[in-house]
């Protein structure tokens, strides 16, 4: 079976470089625009997809080649965007990293799903040295469709040309600059972003949406994501089990937050109904 799924993946050259804050402005920009945006986050990441989710109002997925089959891998991603008008996908860490041989990398994942990437450089303390750095991000892997980059943390509009002329010599397209700005910054702690429930998430996420709508050429990003080509992948199956009563208990607080929402439609997928009001699976 062929689908046809506009597509793009938001990757960097290394944690901490503004991934998740510039891929929740433009999922809140996309939304924004009337369109119907899925998210999915590359790893087994669950504060990240926190943020995707109130960009979005609907749940993020994840897609894991750790603990997922390949196959069903793109099942998963064909199923749960065939409703959608464009899928977003953040990388995890920098493009190439990942496990042994690149096991779940944001670059496997990119070939895998064939999906274009612009890389995302974080811009702070250098200038022409960021067009070397997207050069060899281009060059150390020819299959990767690297579309361009976004620039983040830039100090002024002259700082941006110094780097987009740089660009230009390699043929290597801009998508857009964030200038630095506090607004934007979002909590940290030990190797990872501050949770959304531990944190003021309102005003943040609209400060994130004017920045990247003003400085992010939110149309183009569109037209790549569009320009892509049919995903083939199997038909979803749904497996049956024979008839009798289960209830299973989903502990749903500030300690245990973190299910795949995949594995939740599996046992929905067997006869499950969520109860919402108490977090509780009724299989009959």
């Amino acid at each position: 079976m062929q689908k046809k799924i506009p597509r793009l993946v938001i990757s960097a050259t290394q944690s901490g470089s503004g991934k998740t804050t510039i891929v929740t402005g433009i999922l809140t920009a996309l939304r924004s625009r009337g369109l119907k945006v899925q998210s999915y986050k590359i790893g087994p990441d669950y504060i990240d997809t926190s943020y995707h989710s109130l960009a979005t109002d609907r749940p993020a997925h994840n897609l894991d080649t750790w603990l997922v089959p390949e196959d069903k891998l793109q099942e998963i991603f064909a199923y749960t965007s065939k409703d959608v008008d464009i899928a977003i996908i953040e990388g995890v860490m920098g493009l190439y990293d990942g496990g042994k041989n690149g096991i779940s990398s944001t670059a496997e994942i990119a070939k895998l799903l064939k999906i274009p990437v612009i890389l995302v450089i974080d811009a702070k303390s250098i200038g022409a040295s960021a067009a070397a750095i997207a050069l060899g991000f281009r060059e150390y892997d020819k299959n990767i469709n690297l579309a361009g980059v976004i620039l983040n943390r830039i100090g002024s509009d002259n700082h941006r040309q110094m780097i987009e002329n740089a660009l230009n010599k390699f043929n290597i397209k801009c998508f857009g600059a964030i200038k630095r700005d506090n607004n934007l910054v979002t909590p940290e702690r030990h190797l990872g972003l501050l949770p959304t429930y531990e944190n003021e998430t309102a005003e943040l996420i609209k400060n994130i949406e004017k920045a990247v709508s003003s400085q992010v050429d939110i149309d183009e990003l569109i037209r790549i994501a569009n320009d892509t080509d049919d995903l083939k992948f199997q038909n979803h199956s749904v497996l049956k089990i024979p008839n009798f009563k289960l209830r299973i208990g989903i502990a749903k607080d500030e300690a245990f937050n973190f299910y795949y929402p995949e594995s939740l439609r599996v046992l929905e997928n067997f006869g499950a109904g969520m109860m919402k009001s108490c977090q509780m699976l009724t299989v009959s």
